[in-house]
């Protein structure tokens, strides 16, 4: 794995990660900071439920390699989410890592590049909205992460970053709140026939579903 450049004026943050399963077991407070959180809320994800790089599924092939031994390190510009909502990029590196007593882990390096502005009203991402289209339809945790591409932790993390910014108390009050606010769009309204709470239909209509690059931009403008 090349060694960070010391000469660069970009800060880097480190995160370690299972090199079987690529989940993150530990983070620098710089790493999760980029993400408006904690490192104990992103442990248990995988790197491609906080990061994109074209589809979730690239960057999970991506760690596969490694975890696998097709590869020792890659290095990705990839896209990052505040809980506030701002978009940001960064370099990712990630490789295997030996440590003295042999065992060998991932590591991940990011170095942030570029920040947004924070918008002058709330916004989802598609990601979101279609997290939120599920939620409303009574789609289980397991469902959504079928249907978009991630992992069960990783549901769990963008609903408890949803639920931190617009103050809901639950799932069900934060689908309410949201859909109140007209910021699902017309593309995530309750279709006609279909019935609220409706696992199914929702299930029906996201059969083949993958996020695409598109899910990082905001879903809802005006």
């Amino acid at each position: 794995m090349p060694k960070e450049n010391k000469d660069s004026a970009a800060p880097v943050y480190a995160a370690q990660a299972c090199p079987l399963s690529a989940v993150i077991v530990a983070a620098e407070t710089g790493f999760a900071a980029q993400f408006g959180v904690s490192p104990g809320e992103i442990h248990g994800c995988l790197p491609s439920d906080l990061l994109h790089v074209g589809t979730p599924e690239s960057l999970r092939q991506r760690f596969t390699g490694l975890c696998e031994g097709h590869t020792l390190w890659f290095t990705e510009k990839v896209i990052g989410q505040h809980c506030r909502g701002t978009t940001f990029t960064a370099r990712l590196t990630a490789g295997t890592a030996t440590a003295p007593t042999g065992l060998t882990g991932l590591m991940l390096l990011l170095s942030p590049t570029t920040r947004e502005t924070p918008p002058a009203r709330t916004v989802l991402t598609a990601l979101e909205a279609r997290i939120l289209d599920g939620v409303a339809a009574g789609a289980s945790t397991e469902l959504l992460a079928e249907r978009l591409c991630l992992s069960r932790r990783g549901v769990d993390y963008h609903i408890r970053q949803m639920l931190r910014r617009f103050d809901a108390p639950n799932r069900r009050a934060l689908a309410a709140q949201v859909g109140a606010l007209g910021l699902l769009g017309p593309s995530h309204a309750t279709a006609p026939g279909r019935r609220a709470n409706d696992s199914s239909n929702w299930s029906a209509e996201t059969t083949g579903m993958r996020e695409t690059p598109a899910g990082w931009a905001t879903a809802a403008q005006s």
